[in-house]
């Protein structure tokens, strides 16, 4: 039985195809940088990779398989069609930490040692002193894959390190403390920076509003690597113009793209990247989580291990990523709750529950 894949991500590197039909024997791959040039081939293709739109969907005849090329997948990500379906979703938790926690921490040096301040001026003059980063205490809220990574560089750092975690009971390494949600507004008050990394589900949409602007420590400052609509954004701006906040660096926002006329743009205590804090070439790590899974899926539907059927999707030992059922994944809040209300770490672990997910 042959096994045929699209590759519908602008991301796809060139080597990919022949590496997945190296891993695959018989199977046959084609990529499409635009995923409307698929309109054809999507009816006979069993899976997918990247991000399959609706009206593809509804050509797909055969289709078992999504590989989504994300970590985090918000709600937009699925639709009716897709959520009703059989269609099992595999996403790349983990393939992305150390890029994540090490754009979090870059915003947090670069905050210490008063870049925001120093690099606009343009000439030699002295300003605000550094900040000694042993003696400030970093919160990081959502201790998932990436967040347990930043934890370990703000220890190293000398950092006291908190952690806020819905469903982590055990601290990662390099944090003093881990508590649950319920404690949240009494870690913001003990934070000089808190590193937001949650993934986007109904519990998070909107988080970070005025009420919890308001119990962070005045003169603290505020680091977002997760999603933008975990933020009200005009409550941060007006926590930022009014002192409160000492400063935020955001690789996410609400919208995307952040309008030209957004007031964040004009404040010199901001930082902002656009959305790129994954970014670092090619990941091997993201590399290796395609290749292994296409390996993995393409060999059942070849008939080399088990099958996609219920019982054999429904708990799945995996190396990098997470397998859900879509029909698992509605918009509802039932089911969004399956999947953590803050971060997931099941997804850390070698063998992972179907209905669960995170950012990393």
């Amino acid at each position: 039985m042959s096994f045929k894949i699209l590759l519908l991500s602008p991301d796809v590197d060139s080597s990919w195809p022949e590496k997945i039909r190296h891993a695959v024997p018989g199977v046959l791959v084609k990529a499409f940088s635009d995923p409307q040039d698929a309109r054809d081939d999507i009816a006979d293709a069993d899976a997918a990779y990247g991000t399959v739109p609706p009206e593809l969907l509804a050509r797909a005849r055969k289709l078992r398989w999504i590989c989504a090329a994300r970590a985090g997948l918000g709600g937009a990500w699925f639709y009716d069609a897709l959520v009703k379906s059989d269609i099992v979703v595999t996403n790349m938790r983990g393939s992305y930490n150390e890029h994540l926690a090490a754009h979090a921490v870059a915003f947090l040096l670069a905050f210490a040692r008063r870049f925001e301040h120093y690099l606009p001026q343009k000439r030699w003059q002295r300003g605000p002193q550094m900040i000694d980063l042993p003696a400030q205490t970093a919160l990081i809220v959502g201790v998932g894959g990436a967040g347990a990574e930043a934890s370990k560089l703000c220890a190293a750092l000398g950092m006291r390190v908190l952690g806020i975690d819905p469903r982590v009971t055990e601290p990662p390494a390099g944090m003093d403390n881990l508590a649950a949600p319920d404690r949240l507004e009494e870690r913001l008050g003990e934070a000089d920076f808190v590193i937001l990394t949650t993934p986007e589900t109904p519990d998070t949409v909107g988080m970070f509003d005025a009420r919890l602007f308001a119990r962070m420590k005045r003169g603290a400052y505020f680091i977002n690597i997760a999603r933008g609509r975990c933020v009200v954004t005009q409550d941060l701006v007006a926590a930022l113009s009014s002192g409160h906040l000492a400063g935020t660096g955001l690789d996410v926002a609400d919208p995307e793209p952040l309008p030209d006329d957004s007031p964040l743009w004009s404040m010199s205590n901001v930082l902002i990247t656009p959305h790129v804090a994954k970014t670092a070439g090619v990941s091997p790590l993201a590399n290796h989580c395609s290749i292994s899974s296409t390996r993995k899926n393409g060999s059942n539907a070849l008939g080399w291990t088990r099958s996609f059927d219920r019982e054999a999707s429904a708990k799945v030992s995996v190396q990098d990523g997470g397998l859900r059922r879509q029909r698992e994944l509605g918009q509802d809040r039932a089911v969004w709750e399956q999947m953590g209300s803050i971060s997931g770490t099941e997804g850390e672990r070698q063998t992972m529950e179907v209905g669960h997910t995170t950012i990393g």
